[in-house]
């Protein structure tokens, strides 16, 4: 009987070996993928601030374009051109 229970303790702390390696596995699996989601938010974050940045340039683009072009209808047509003789 002993030996039976020899047997039986030494597959259990096999057991719980294997299952404490599985452990450290998986929690370090999970630091990683957590860096890895902080590293995309980030990334996210100067995205949408690179965005918002071009958005605002467009618009201030525009109301300028808009403004010239208030300005040239102002005026009149731009004269003609010449065009060199020879």
């Amino acid at each position: 009987m002993a030996e039976e229970e020899e047997e039986e303790e030494s597959a259990l702390r096999a057991e719980v070996e294997r299952l404490s390696a599985e452990l450290a596995e998986t929690s370090e699996q999970k630091v990683q993928a957590a860096r890895y989601g902080l590293a995309v938010l980030e990334e996210r974050r100067g995205l949408q601030q690179r965005l918002t940045e071009l958005e605002s340039e467009h618009e201030a683009a525009i109301e300028e374009l808009e403004r010239l072009r208030e300005v040239g209808t102002e005026r009149g047509p731009p004269p003609p051109r010449l065009l060199p003789i020879g």
